[in-house]
């Protein structure tokens, strides 16, 4: 027969790959129905659009009389009520109106877990890949399979499985009559995106949060808004590191407020309501002069003139050679 090589995709994927509200939708679909991955979500959206697109090119062909769309519509529409997607008495109109859930109940992982046969339907799949449940006998380990209507209640465990037992204790007891089994809560994307800008430099800080000290907030640079910060601060006003007037921080003085009251000139004028009062600007103190160095004169001296030493033993100097006379007078 020669090599198959690779099997032809039989999916489409998604045109944009960051729809939000796409992606939330796979989302709740895959763990509502315990679906592996979106590849699978994929096939079946891929398999309902074969569908949609073969009734719709039946309805056009059949407005022409075309005998041959009647012997394919009569197909398509049994194929789809052998497998339970639609219900008895449908129409073309109701394969357009077909949905992806549809199918995925279908399933026999979705099966399983309606049966009663499993807690969860991860565990209907884990069930099936094992190889502990069967269709009329016949071991089935595909969790896509498409049940049909005649085989809904052939699914059992297989015979000779462990959970075919009744006292096994993984085994979960059959549903009872009219008992309705409900799929997982659907998931519920977190859309509060509250509080989360960044936390340096100029960001959005998190709700209720003080931003960091700094310009235009409490701490070093003054109160809200403003420069200059409260006394004791780098830069405050007068109180802030007392010292010698005109030091850094001022005179050493308690800062007034400005809910404080009006105090009275010591000139005996009209007080002044309302107004505060400000604070007398520091002294200026005049900076002290550089000291410069006064730079002495080097003394520069002559070099003196080199005897040897020789030449000053023979040579005696003229006083000693006038005691030589005297004494041999």
């Amino acid at each position: 027969m020669g090599d198959p090589k690779f099997p032809r995709r039989q999916y489409s994927t998604p045109s944009h790959p960051w729809k939000k509200d796409r992606i939330d939708e796979e989302n709740i679909l895959i763990k509502k129905y315990g679906l592996k991955n979106k590849k699978e979500l994929w096939k079946v959206r891929s398999l309902v659009s074969n569908f949609r697109q073969q009734a719709r090119s039946l309805q056009a062909r059949l407005r022409t009389g075309d005998q041959q769309a009647e012997k394919e519509k009569a197909q398509l529409l049994g194929r789809l009520l052998r497998t339970g997607f639609l219900p008895d008495g449908a129409s073309l109109n109701d394969i357009l109106g077909l949905k992806v859930e549809a199918l995925l109940a279908r399933r026999l992982q979705s099966q399983v877990y309606l049966k009663g046969l499993a807690y969860t339907p991860k565990h209907a799949r884990q069930l099936i890949v094992h190889g502990h449940a069967a269709i009329k006998g016949h071991k089935v380990t595909i969790p896509g399979y498409y049940v049909r209507r005649e085989e809904e209640d052939l699914i059992t465990y297989k015979q000779y499985s462990p959970l075919d037992n009744e006292l096994h204790p993984a085994r979960r007891k059959a549903l009872t009559e009219g008992e309705i089994v409900t799929f997982i809560e659907p998931y519920k994307p977190d859309t509060d995106i509250r509080g989360r800008g960044r936390r340096r430099g100029g960001g959005s800080a998190r709700v209720g949060q003080r931003p960091p000290p700094g310009r235009g907030g409490p701490g070093r640079g003054g109160p809200p808004g403003a420069r200059g910060g409260p006394p004791g601060a780098r830069g405050g006003p007068p109180g802030a590191r007392s010292g010698p007037p005109g030091a850094r921080g001022g005179s050493g003085q308690s800062a007034p407020s400005r809910d404080a009251p009006a105090q009275k000139p010591a000139d005996g004028n009209k007080e002044t309501v309302g107004k505060p009062t400000t604070p007398a600007e520091p002294a200026t103190k005049e900076a002290p002069k550089p000291k410069v160095e006064e730079k002495k004169p080097v003394k520069t001296e002559a070099p003196k003139p080199k005897v040897d030493k020789k030449e000053s033993a023979t040579t005696e100097s003229p006083k000693a050679e006038d005691k030589k006379k005297e004494e041999s007078t």
